[in-house]
């Protein structure tokens, strides 16, 4: 074989898994899935809070469900709703959406 031609580690040659470059990709790749995931379990978990919400806001306690122009999503996360109601399934959920979006805003490692 020639010096340069295939099997040799000069130019042309593929690069390998060792290779600091290709592991720095790989790892942005991973970065941005795990990011992408935490928004999308951010989303849904908080969906879910919003549609499991009893009811009620600070303007109108008695409303029934959650409104996004009338309540604050740190109003998810009560024990109780405003209108009284038990919201503890509201509140696992928000937590979990939370939690997702307080990951995605760590730095990555």
């Amino acid at each position: 074989m020639s010096a340069g031609g295939p099997g040799c580690a000069g130019e042309g040659a593929i690069t390998s898994a060792a290779d600091p470059r290709v592991n720095l990709e790989r790892w942005r790749v991973a970065a941005a899935l795990a990011t992408c995931a935490a928004l999308a379990v951010f989303v849904v978990a908080m969906a879910v809070a919003i549609g499991l919400y009893p009811g009620g806001s600070w303007t109108r306690p008695s409303a029934r469900g959650f409104s996004l122009v009338r309540n604050f999503w740190c109003d998810l996360l009560r024990s109780q709703a405003i209108d009284g109601a038990d919201n503890a399934a509201a509140k696992l959920w928000a937590s979990v959406g939370f939690g997702a979006l307080g990951r995605v805003q760590l730095p990555p490692g």
